[in-house]
Parts: C-alpha cells; structure tokens; sequence
C-alpha cells in the first residue's frame, strides 16, 4: 500500500498484478482516482493483496480528503498567500489521496 508514483497501465502496477496481487482500490471502487495534475485525474496510490490477504478484505476506497482540493490549502504551499489557509486536519495534507482498506480479521477472514 503506498504512493506507487505509477499509473495503474504502467510497468511498476502492472508487474504485481502479474505476480499475482490485486488493485484493491480497482476492485472495491472502480473509477477512483487518487491524484490530479492539470484537470487529469489518475490513481498513483495502491492497495494491493495477494490471494490469502484478499480473504481479509471488505472494503477499499479512495479517500478524497486531497487531491481535489484548492492549492492554496496544500501544505506545501504554506505560506504562498498573505492568508494563512492551513488547517491542522487531514484535509489537504498532501497532493494524493489515500486509499483506506478495510480488514476484517476474524479467524481467517471472509470465506
């Protein structure tokens, strides 16, 4: 799970879900994206499971808690304005949005 920094049609994506791992995000929420660069929206953040891990997941989805919003809210650009629109929250803390996975760890997961 992680900033993957690839495109789900790229090389990096690609070869785990060759070795076998599924795109969680892909799966549970299909159309998500979790990162906008000039009016595109793509997903360079992935959760990925293998056959056994899958069992344990319910749920998986793009948080949109960043990507969407206005830079002048980003911390990266604190600062940037006579108006300091920084917030102590989750909200703008990076340019990507997480990808939130749900387990369910009971005895050995869903069947």
């Amino acid at each position: 799970m992680g900033d993957f920094n690839a495109y789900a049609r790229e090389d990096p994506v690609r070869a785990l879900e060759s070795a076998g791992y599924v795109n969680l995000a892909r799966l549970f929420d299909p159309g998500s994206a979790s990162y906008q660069f000039s009016g595109g929206l793509g997903s360079l953040d992935h959760a990925f499971a293998n056959a056994k891990a899958l069992r344990l997941v319910t749920s998986a989805s793009v948080w949109d808690i960043n990507g969407d919003e206005s830079v002048a809210f980003q911390y990266s650009r604190r600062n940037y304005n006579i108006v300091d629109f920084y917030a102590p929250d989750p909200f703008a803390s990076s340019d990507h949005d997480p990808v939130v996975v749900v387990l369910d760890t009971g005895p050995r997961g869903r069947r």
